[in-house]
């Protein structure tokens, strides 16, 4: 589940559930979280009355109350925004995957969240020398800065990865992908923040930084919407003059027994004769389907007809497949 600053997660399948759905869950969720704030603010102002380290903590001296009204306002006002914002995407999205526009509304979430911060800075009236302590801490962390740069660059190209791969929209979760540079094929289960976890055809889990997968070859099987079958053949070289008519006969039977196959030229349909080998005369048959993704179990259905197809055909014409020769 996609989560955000505010809410925690979205209802299940964020982006599959309508319009009526999602301002229904942000209306509820904005009132329980709001209710939630002044309940605590009010919580506060009564502890303040009796524990004057927290009264002093707050900078508030004895007697006087925190702005309840005024923060609570401040949040629920946040929190409208962020609901009225999530119904735009989830327009814009259609019930599709989510894609950049996750990362928009990650970095709108973030924005609003500064922004009631610094709301309730000013409404509570804290001045520079009331954030002394912030700047002591600045302090330190210069120290700090030499030790963790390498390990900070390492996560800042992590981080820039992720955000590329959200923008350039190359695959998203739940697709198929092939990673050239590892030989690899599995399924993406998530891309976050600074790596993404791929589910390999064995099974296993794994967890590449986001800033390798930028610069890897990346083909994404499941947008693909057309595939290829191709066989190679063996034959005898007695049966060199039948050949002509049995590779007709084979595109011709594959024509027939597959209604997907690409038969208009666009793509090429041909069985031919490649080449002369020690033992036998070398055929091969590439033939194309459109509408038939090469993940889908319809594309072994259609690889599984043209393999009856070529054995049809060899029937019709008497012709047997050459063994290899041990």
């Amino acid at each position: 589940a996609k989560t955000t600053i505010w809410n925690g997660a979205y209802p299940p399948s964020w982006n599959k559930v309508n319009i009526k759905e999602a301002v229904l869950f942000g209306t509820i969720n904005t009132i329980d979280v709001s209710c939630r704030v002044y309940i605590g603010l009010v919580l506060v102002n009564l502890a303040s009355n009796y524990i004057p380290s927290l009264s002093l903590l707050l900078q508030q001296q004895q007697g006087q109350q925190l702005p309840t009204f005024a923060i609570t306002l401040t949040v629920w006002i946040a929190l409208a925004a962020s609901s009225i914002k999530n119904v735009l995407f989830l327009q814009l999205v259609s019930g599709e995957t989510l894609g950049r526009v996750e990362l928009y509304d990650r970095l709108l979430d973030f924005c609003i969240f500064l922004l009631t911060c610094i709301q309730i800075i000013n409404i509570l009236g804290l001045e520079q020398g009331d954030l002394e302590f912030m700047q002591a801490s600045l302090d330190v962390g210069k120290i700090l800065t030499l030790a963790i740069s390498l390990a900070s660059r390492t996560l800042a190209e992590n981080i820039i990865g992720g955000i590329t791969l959200k923008l350039y929209e190359g695959f998203d979760e739940g697709d198929t992908v092939w990673l050239e540079d590892r030989k690899m094929k599995g399924k993406v289960l998530s891309i976050g923040l600074t790596e993404t976890e791929i589910l390999g055809s064995d099974n296993l889990e794994i967890k590449i930084p986001n800033s390798q997968i930028g610069v890897q070859g990346i083909s994404n099987l499941s947008r693909v919407n057309q595939s290829r079958v191709k066989q190679t053949l063996r034959f005898h070289f007695s049966d060199t003059k039948k050949l002509p008519k049995v590779l007709d006969a084979i595109t011709g039977e594959i024509e027939k027994s597959c209604p997907k196959v690409i038969a208009d030229g666009s793509k090429p349909l041909v069985a031919f004769l490649e080449s002369y080998e020690s033992d036998h005369v070398k055929a091969t048959v590439t033939c194309h389907f459109d509408d038939v993704s090469p993940q889908s179990s319809e594309y072994r259905v259609c690889r599984q007809e043209v393999i009856f197809a070529i054995s049809r055909a060899l029937d019709a014409n008497e012709v047997e497949l050459a063994l290899p020769v041990a």
